[in-house]
């Protein structure tokens, strides 16, 4: 979990990557590919993820095994974030 997350914080600060939505596609791999393989650690990237970039102070009682931690897992293993699932589409 810690080498996900370390990739995820180099993927965010990388300059080369200056488009947003590179940035979110190649970490939803990264996550993907934690989650596929050890599908317990995804609510505690998850929630080390949130306590990073500040997204919310309450990090661990919404993403958390308890709470969305294992659904975002779910829907992260699902997603095929390459495509359209990693892409904001307006409508």
């Amino acid at each position: 979990m810690e080498q996900a997350l370390a990739q995820i914080k180099a993927i965010a600060a990388n300059p080369t990557l200056n488009n947003s939505c590179a940035k979110c596609q190649a970490s939803l791999a990264v996550a993907k590919m934690l989650v596929l393989g050890a599908p317990e650690q995804g609510p505690l990237l998850a929630e080390a993820v949130c306590q990073y970039f500040n997204y919310s102070t309450t990090c661990y009682n919404e993403y958390s095994q308890l709470a969305l931690g294992s659904t975002l897992s779910q829907v992260i293993s699902l997603a095929n974030a390459g495509g359209y699932d990693g892409q904001v589409r307006s409508l």
